[in-house]
């Protein structure tokens, strides 16, 4: 499994080049620059409709972020003001945060999905929280993981004025229409509660956020708030696109136009696949944490130890999820110990197997 902000062993990075690509007639992949991130860059997507642009997130609110921005739309022959709307996949500062400056700034519309609400409050309140991910820590029995965690919240350039309210909340099967395009939001929940994904189906385009990335395998229920069962509607949400037929995928990490239905078919051959590995580590009484040292990361198959914090932080919790998941499915079965807990086999032999 490769960790979410882990970049794959490649030595083609070209799609994060800061150059507008144009993906399909009147819309264009604007690289933008994510500072201190192994992944480099993240993709936003702008439409021109022929009545004002519609963007597709927004990137991080740091000057570079907006620099470039600026340019791209320059070289288009746009300035921000031209944009009217801005649909926002998920919460995460790097989707975010610029879409709340420009709203503030310039009045720019800006949806989020309304799962979003509890993780926007925490946001509101502390930009720098990492309430979520020290409790699930230390439950996980890696409370010495925290500091490292805490040291790089701490970095972060986040303000409270990066976290405005959104001027709509997205619903499942909101229909968004400006001039010539109608886009579908599509609640995709798993990577955070509140994930949208919007479908463009006069041109066959996915926009799929983080929910689905061509090269990389997303976290999931990194945010401020746990989502209880976090893979399972990960799984359910992948299962739900993969329904929705064939478009063109405009992932918000790694290069455009992959089939969307296919790697929607690989990301939940992968997890089924990462559940039997870590079925296998359990016996009795493991840890989140010991499970995820016993296993390798990234597709490169390195150890645990030797990712950077932020990713070995990651990579812990989201053993938890699958975790929690195999004890949803009876499998396993686990106990709170002195607020770390601990998993064992609920039953032995080939039926508890079979229940993957």
């Amino acid at each position: 499994m490769t960790t979410p902000e882990t970049p794959p062993h490649t030595s083609s990075m070209a799609w994060a080049r800061p150059v507008a690509e144009a993906v399909a007639p009147g819309v264009h992949r604007l690289p933008l620059p994510l500072p201190m991130d192994g992944l480099t860059a993240v993709n936003v997507y702008l439409i021109d409709t022929g009545d004002g642009l519609l963007m597709i997130d927004g990137g991080w609110s740091v000057p570079e972020g907006r620099v470039h921005l600026d340019r791209h739309l320059a070289d288009l022959g746009f300035t921000v003001h031209d944009i009217a709307e801005i649909l926002v996949t998920h919460i995460h500062r790097d989707h975010y945060t610029l879409a709340s400056v420009l709203n503030q700034e310039f009045g720019t519309r800006v949806w989020l999905g309304d799962g979003e609400r509890a993780n926007l409050a925490v946001l509101q309140s502390n930009p720098r929280s990492g309430t979520l991910s020290t409790q699930l820590l230390q439950e996980t029995g890696a409370d010495h993981l925290i500091a490292s965690f805490d040291d790089w919240l701490r970095v972060q350039p986040d303000t409270v004025r990066d976290w405005g309210d959104p001027t709509d909340w997205l619903h499942d099967e909101t229909a968004i229409s400006r001039g010539n395009t109608v886009l579908h939001a599509i609640a995709t929940p798993g990577h955070t509660r509140g994930h949208y994904v919007f479908a463009d189906a006069s041109r066959a385009l996915l926009f799929s956020g983080d929910h689905i990335l061509p090269t990389i395998t997303p976290s999931v229920g990194f945010e401020s708030v746990r989502h209880e069962q976090a893979l399972s509607a990960f799984l359910a949400s992948l299962e739900r696109v993969a329904r929705m037929g064939d478009y063109a995928l405009m992932p918000s990490h790694g290069p455009a136009g992959m089939s969307s239905a296919e790697r929607a078919e690989e990301l939940l051959a992968h997890h089924e696949e990462r559940l039997e590995q870590i079925l296998a580590q359990v016996d009795d009484g493991e840890t989140a944490y010991k499970v995820s040292s016993d296993l390798r990361w990234t597709k490169r198959q390195i150890e645990l130890g030797d990712l950077d914090p932020f990713s070995r932080a990651l990579a812990v919790i989201e053993t938890e999820y699958h975790l929690e998941l195999l004890e949803e499915r009876g499998v396993l079965a686990s106990d709170l110990v002195g607020g770390v807990r601990f998993y064992r086999r609920a039953e032995r032999g080939s039926a508890a197997t079979a229940l993957l």
